[in-house]
């Protein structure tokens, strides 16, 4: 049984989304190149509906301040001491004196270790994403690829079969750094 067959049912694509968004990178990628050996159609809709901390920077400030306003203060202060500076100065420009007081206050009572900061980092896209999917976040206004529509289990499937009824497998869906596919590139090696 594929690894991925129990997520092939309607609302599995989300599951494992959400599932693989709370991994380590590196944990992240191995599980994502172990999902494209299987399904690149999968594995290529999942990097592009993945929530990371680099991706919520991308959004307006705005969308980004309600995403951190839901999280407790210590929390809040953990994971702006896991970002670089630039992005600590986007959420903290639109804090008011005692909350940013409030926030130095946890810090010096605790230290967080590097786990609770990366803990508190995954914690930051958990929230997002759960904004998201309760739609008190509109992705369509900013982000609008995060969208998931009904049914995309079996559009990805048909997607994959699409691309296996074409001849091509996953060695060959893999793009050459001359852009086109491995099977282009050994037909112009032969030539």
């Amino acid at each position: 049984m594929s690894s991925l067959q129990r997520y092939k049912k309607s609302g599995g694509f989300f599951q494992l989304l959400s599932l693989i968004e709370t991994f380590g990178p590196q944990k992240k990628e191995k599980f994502l190149e172990m999902i494209e050996t299987e399904s690149p159609v999968w594995a290529q809709a999942l990097r592009e509906k993945m929530l990371t901390v680099e991706r919520i920077f991308s959004w307006p400030d705005q969308v980004i301040l309600e995403v951190f306003k839901q999280m407790q203060p210590k929390s809040m202060a953990f994971a702006l001491e896991g970002l670089k500076d630039e992005q600590k100065e986007r959420v903290t420009v639109f804090l008011s004196h005692a909350e940013k007081r409030r926030l130095s206050d946890v810090l010096t009572e605790s230290k967080p270790k590097p786990e609770e900061i990366s803990a508190t980092l995954v914690k930051l896209v958990e929230i997002a994403r759960r904004m998201l999917q309760e739609r008190e976040l509109h992705a369509e206004k900013f982000d609008d690829k995060l969208l998931i529509p009904e049914d995309y289990e079996n559009r990805l499937e048909e997607r994959t079969a699409n691309t296996f009824a074409h001849g091509k497998n996953a060695d060959e869906m893999i793009k050459c750094p001359s852009g086109g596919s491995q099977r282009e590139q050994r037909s112009a090696d032969d030539s």
